[in-house]
């Protein structure tokens, strides 16, 4: 049985994903909890049938007689696309990420303290890197507190947050701010 993530991403991304209007970054953490989420996937698409409902309201606008000929002759001259290969499956990554990156068993991490481990996204956020981290089991992560908004997505294993308290497991997120200052415990047994 699959368990439904009890931590979820603020509203105001699922709504920037489903009109697309989020910062690439974003639209993967919205695209990879989603994956992982129900509940969230279910949000998403209300918000874009509301979107479609509400762009369906609006009066037709009126075109050219000879929109449909340029657009054939626009898409005529795209270059061929190969059919996209299937996805291999992964025990860690959901498919946004496999399709970015690929599988866990193949990303290289580097070491960044002795129980972190670190991947640098080819992305970043306003001019900050977006990355996966990887704890030791049993590790803890000394009080610290954020200089912006920074959402946390569990991939595998699980961490409690000593501030809140909160148990996160796979498909939770913590989001967190300047007015969090807490630390963390991984747990014993899983990275």
């Amino acid at each position: 049985m699959t368990r439904t993530p009890r931590f979820h991403l603020p509203d105001e991304l699922l709504i920037g994903y489903a009109h697309g209007a989020l910062e690439e970054a974003e639209a993967l953490l919205v695209a990879v909890h989603a994956s992982l989420c129900p509940i969230c996937a279910g949000k998403v698409d209300a918000f874009e049938r509301m979107g479609g409902a509400l762009l369906s309201a609006e009066p037709a606008a009126g075109v050219g007689d000879d929109l449909l000929a340029r657009t054939l002759a626009q898409l005529d001259a795209l270059p061929a696309v190969a059919p996209e290969k299937p996805l291999p499956k992964d025990p860690v990554f959901p498919a946004p990420l496999v399709r970015l990156i690929g599988t866990y068993a193949d990303i290289p991490w580097k070491r960044a303290l002795p129980n972190v481990l670190v991947y640098d996204l080819p992305m970043r956020l306003a001019g900050v890197p977006v990355r996966l981290r990887r704890f030791d089991a049993g590790s803890n992560i000394p009080l610290h507190t954020h200089s912006a908004p920074e959402h946390d997505l569990i991939l595998t294993g699980g961490v409690t947050d000593n501030r809140s308290g909160d148990h996160m497991l796979r498909g939770d997120v913590s989001c967190n701010d300047e007015r969090h200052a807490h630390t963390l415990k991984i747990d014993e047994g899983e990275e």
